[in-house]
């Protein structure tokens, strides 16, 4: 006995549709029996721009192929995604670590919204509770646990801060990295799933204090070089808020 696979329609790829279902068709001594369908689960992963997408902030939800019953909530917080070596390498392994993890999610019946803010005002990062760059929350829990940082050369000449800007070093493993490791988040994400991590963000809102001087420094000059005041009055381009 041979079994023969039939693939879907032209049309249903062409209209950039995943064919749900395989034709097959059993052959015994050259006589055809009824075909037989076997159903195959899509992957969906939709992508929806919220806010002003020339900014780059967006939201991304990754839908489970079982109905879930749960849903993490992950936050990527970042200052640039343009010249930032180190935000740039973080939301790459971000993405990896979702997808290396999905397999796992969908069987337990974890679905993944993702969404990624450009904090573009000292405004905007004291209503985020925004201390450091690149940040990943998770359920409202920053996944770095302790705060390192070291100064950055790509920030610091998008602002012309002359080496003023200091942005996250990542800690893992007795490891110290600009870089976030794809065990570190992938462990987060697994945790939380699991129910291991904190179980909700803090309650309190962040004060004025928590903006730290060095970031106060690169929105107000980033500010200053789109044309902006940098206390909120300006126009859309430069990203502050009113």
């Amino acid at each position: 006995m041979r079994l023969l696979v039939i693939g879907g329609s032209d049309a249903g790829i062409s209209a950039g549709l995943r064919p749900q279902h395989s034709r097959c068709r059993y052959q015994h001594m050259g006589v055809a029996a009824s075909p037989v369908y076997v159903r195959v689960r899509p992957l969906r992963v939709s992508f929806v721009f919220v806010g002003d997408p020339d900014r780059k902030g967006a939201s991304m939800t990754a839908q489970a192929t079982t109905t879930p019953t749960r849903t993490l909530q992950i936050e990527f917080l970042f200052l640039d995604l343009d010249t930032c070596t180190r935000c740039r390498a973080t939301d790459a392994t971000l993405l990896e670590a979702i997808g290396r993890t999905r397999p796992a999610l969908d069987a337990a019946g974890v679905a993944v919204n993702l969404t990624k803010t450009l904090v573009a005002s000292e405004a905007q990062a004291q209503a985020l509770g925004f201390v450091s760059s690149p940040t990943i929350r998770i359920n409202g829990v920053d996944i770095a646990g302790e705060l390192v940082e070291s100064a950055c050369d790509s920030c610091s000449e998008t602002c012309a801060c002359n080496g003023g800007v200091d942005c996250r070093d990542w800690l893992w493993r007795g490891e110290r990295s600009h870089e976030p490791p794809l065990g570190l988040i992938v462990e987060a994400i697994m945790g939380h799933a699991g129910g291991s991590g904190p179980a909700s963000p803090p309650a309190s809102p962040p004060s004025s204090d928590t903006v730290p001087a060095n970031l106060r420094q690169y929105f107000a000059a980033t500010a200053a070089a789109s044309g902006c005041c940098g206390n909120g009055v300006a126009g859309a381009a430069c990203g502050c808020q009113a």
